[in-house]
């Protein structure tokens, strides 16, 4: 064998393994999606030719009447030169029709009475379309006033690899555009906004922000919020001041209990500053530091007005929900708490009925009544745990922090009947004085819960009448039919109720206090102090709590 014969059988032994391993089949497809991404990347990096800004929202964009248009417009491969001058030709002359009717409109006198009949060129110009493009970015709104004509825009590779490439991983140069010309969704400090993206995968959720200062290590702005339950992002908080300065804020994120792992939950974001910060306006919250997506909340600054007059009681409610239009019931509600000395009643409008929308309205124009939007853009007890219920409680109990002594907790279906005394105020006081040799001051008045039906018969002595035959000039009343109850009551924290001094309250749950502050506690009341309330199961009961 000669030399050179071995040299080539060496070199293919060596050799042919990798060829044909570089050329197999799985490599062959990894070479190409590499190829196609470093396209893309290139397209992107170091694309000279700039499309026009329409292009990124829709798949339409305006053509001009230029020469370079008009090649533009039609397919490369099937322009000619007789087709551009033919098209020439048509905008010269439509050029020149408008020359000639201008000076006509000049030289010509205005004629009253002129029924004449105009004649109609049909090579006269076309009236201006005015075009609003609606893109992938919903707060986009582009008027164009100069556009004749509409033409599809060509679809070329371009194109095609840009919608393959996702947003994350290449970002292109043209940032979304906003109203506001900030990057930031203006909000309102007494609903639900959104303050990521809206392309992105889990929502981020804000409601409101509070100032509080009542602890020694540090100051906080504590923001109601909903994350998602597994795997919540990073937040990230920024401080506007008085004097016009921002402060980026350390983030502490609190997930609130009993959230039965759905995908979202509520939480509690703390921004935390120093000691000898002051106040801020307003918290701009986002998942970006560079808060390009963020949303911006009123900082809610209590303790400013406590030289005012404050109040005795207020009343929370969860927020109203399935369309309720029971408006008796809800009236009923109201004026048995006012009756017990309630001062102010706060509730959340999920979906309410036109019966109780009209009553919460007079209400309202009393000042008896606060109705706060909680337009919640998420799926209750699918998603989220009862229309985020820990997020309202919390946002009233911080609401109505310096400016009433006591708040108590209800749904509009639960009542807390004193039993000796003549309102909650006598029954509130009388608690702590007997009460003082307790180690630390209670935060908190916890009330068993007794359940009575819907179902049991009436009880219509009191008018002497009958069972059954209540008197037509009384309305159907729960507290005036129903009066008797079950003999045993439920465990604290089974379907309990609560009443709370909100200084003294960090976190609430919906039948018991989650956190106090330091050196404060739950006042656990015994069974004569007894709550009902209305179940929410098929036997339809109520609960009460008898004191």
């Amino acid at each position: 064998m000669s030399k050179v014969r071995r040299a080539v059988r060496g070199f293919r032994f060596k050799c042919g393994a990798i060829c044909r391993r570089l050329f197999s089949i799985y490599n062959l497809v990894t070479f190409v999606i590499i190829g196609l991404v470093l396209y893309v990347v290139t397209i992107q990096e170091f694309e000279t030719n700039q499309v026009d800004s329409t292009s990124k929202l829709d798949y339409f964009q305006a053509a001009s009447f230029t020469k370079h248009a008009v090649l533009t417009t039609l397919k490369q491969k099937t322009v000619n030169k007789r087709q551009v001058t033919k098209e020439q030709q048509i905008l010269s002359q439509i050029q020149a029709d408008v020359l000639t009717y201008a000076e006509k409109d000049k030289s010509s006198e205005v004629v009253e009475d002129n029924n004449e009949e105009i004649p109609i060129n049909p090579q006269r110009p076309l009236p201006v379309i005015k075009i609003r493009y609606h893109g992938k970015y919903p707060k986009v709104k582009l008027n164009s006033r100069t556009v004749k004509f509409i033409t599809p825009k060509k679809i070329t590779n371009r194109d095609v690899l840009r919608a393959l490439a996702h947003p994350r991983l290449f970002p292109t140069s043209q940032k979304p555009s906003y109203n506001n010309g900030q990057g930031r969704i203006a909000t309102s400090m007494n609903d639900w906004i959104q303050a990521n993206s809206l392309r992105d995968k889990h929502k981020f959720l804000v409601y409101s922000a509070f100032w509080d200062d009542r602890f020694e290590q540090n100051n906080n702005v504590r923001i109601l919020a909903i994350l998602v339950t597994k795997n919540p992002p990073s937040v990230f908080c920024r401080l506007q001041m008085a004097d016009g300065t921002t402060i980026d804020a350390k983030v502490v994120r609190k997930v609130m209990n009993e959230h039965w792992k759905l995908r979202y939950s509520s939480c509690f974001l703390s921004c935390e500053v120093p000691k000898t910060t002051n106040p801020p306006l307003k918290v701009l919250v986002s998942l970006n530091r560079n808060f390009t997506f963020s949303a911006m909340l009123p900082v809610h600054q209590n303790k400013e007005n406590i030289a005012s007059p404050r109040g005795d009681l207020a009343v929370c409610v969860k927020p109203l929900h399935y369309s309720y239009d029971r408006a008796t019931w809800l009236m009923e509600f109201i004026e048995f708490h006012r009756v017990l000395g309630v001062e102010h009643f706060f509730f959340y409008n999920h979906t309410v009925g036109p019966s109780v929308d009209t009553l919460l309205r007079y209400y309202t124009k009393q000042n008896v009544v606060t109705v706060l939007p909680w337009s919640l853009p998420i799926l209750s007890q699918k998603e989220i745990r009862t229309e985020a219920i820990f997020s309202s409680l919390n946002d009233c109990v911080f609401r109505t922090m310096y400016l009433f002594h006591y708040v108590i907790l209800l749904d509009f279906d639960e009542y807390i009947v004193p039993r000796e005394h003549e309102g909650y105020l006598d029954m509130l006081n009388q608690l702590e004085e007997d009460n003082k040799h307790i180690r630390g001051q209670p935060g908190s008045f916890v009330f068993k819960n007794v359940f009575f039906y819907l179902y049991w018969e009436n009880d219509t002595t009191v008018y002497g009448v009958e069972p059954e035959k209540p008197p037509q000039w009384v309305p159907y009343l729960i507290t005036q039919y129903k009066t008797r109850r079950l003999s045993s009551a439920m465990k604290i924290g089974s379907r309990s109720k609560y009443i709370v001094v909100p200084e003294r309250i960090v976190e609430v749950g919906n039948h018991v206090v989650w956190r106090h502050t330091s050196g404060k506690t739950s006042l656990l009341l015994t069974y004569e102090l007894n709550v009902y309330s209305v179940s929410s199961g098929k036997s339809l009961g109520f609960h009460k709590t008898a004191l």
